[in-house]
């Protein structure tokens, strides 16, 4: 039994080290390097994802 909260632990937190920050519900959107029009800023630095331009990309 000590072994399977010991088990749900760790889980959780590799769960959590993985979440990233929470982002505003704000939208304001950004161009990321890889084409993909994110909603903020936040949203983009969470994905990993360089800035390219302010605003949304062009298709």
């Amino acid at each position: 039994m000590k072994y399977f909260f010991a088990i749900v632990f760790f889980l959780a937190l590799v769960l959590l080290a993985n979440a990233g920050d929470a982002c505003p519900a704000i939208y304001d959107p950004v161009c990321g390097v890889d084409g993909v029009t994110y909603g903020n800023k936040c949203l983009l630095n969470n994905a990993g994802v360089r800035l390219d331009h302010e605003g949304p990309c062009e298709n």
